[in-house]
């Protein structure tokens, strides 16, 4: 069983900083949270927003001094960036953790890849068809595996690991924040070095504003569920 006081350090938010990555940390927290939607190519990669450089998921936006001449995507970001901000509010990167620790544990399951047996494998099939009294024979990509030759599933048995459940959330205030925004934003905290970070509680509809260091800004966005804010842990 996994110690829970320790998994925030030892899993997926462990010290960036103390595992002695060098370089620019600035770029580093900028590619962390760039998308891997192709369907959305311009977050695959940072922008500039005005003298800033930014990056997003789509649900988090960082943004950091500027730091090459990035394509401008202010068009993008009008709605949730540049706006005035205040931070008057202190929150303890410990406390985040603490928070996170009352999150339950669920069960690991691996991925088994398999070969295609619609294709065995080979990533096309023959296709044949009538038509006027006549046969056609095509080859294409098998729909199936969609040419890669095989398929990949999710076991039904728990592989013996425990990892926070993704799908929990933390208040803060009165703002409900998904357990993965919560992690993003420990990960530039330990990226930049700092143990407590300023914020601004949105109003309206807005996402919630983090000053990290002097020059860093994180925006997550709240989420609206049927979830009752009691039930979930707060993080300040």
């Amino acid at each position: 069983m996994q110690n829970r006081n320790s998994r925030v350090e030892n899993g997926t938010s462990a010290s960036l900083v103390q595992n002695g990555l060098l370089g620019d940390v600035d770029m580093k927290a900028l590619k962390l949270m760039c998308s891997d939607d192709e369907l959305r190519e311009w977050m695959t990669k940072p922008f500039s927003v005005g003298n800033q450089t930014c990056a997003t998921n789509g649900w988090s936006l960082l943004v950091v001094d500027k730091k090459s001449d990035y394509p401008d995507m202010s068009d993008k970001t009008k709605s949730v960036y540049p706006v005035e901000l205040s931070f008057t509010n202190k929150l303890e990167i410990s406390k985040v953790k603490a928070a996170i620790d009352k999150i339950p544990l669920i069960d690991c399951f691996d991925k088994v890849v398999s070969k295609c047996n619609a294709c065995y494998g080979e990533g096309e099939v023959e296709y044949e068809f009538e038509h006027k009294g006549r046969t056609y024979e095509i080859e294409h990509e098998c729909p199936v595996c969609e040419g890669e030759g095989q398929t990949e599933q999710v076991s039904k048995i728990p592989n013996g690991k425990k990892e926070i459940d993704s799908s929990k959330y933390v208040k803060l205030g009165v703002n409900r924040l998904n357990i993965e925004r919560v992690l993003e934003l420990i990960k530039v905290a330990e990226l930049k070095g700092v143990d407590e970070v300023l914020y601004q509680l949105p109003v309206g509809n807005r996402p919630v504003a983090f000053k990290i260091g002097e020059d860093t800004i994180l925006f997550l966005m709240p989420v609206a569920v049927a979830v009752d804010i009691d039930d979930c842990p707060n993080i300040a």
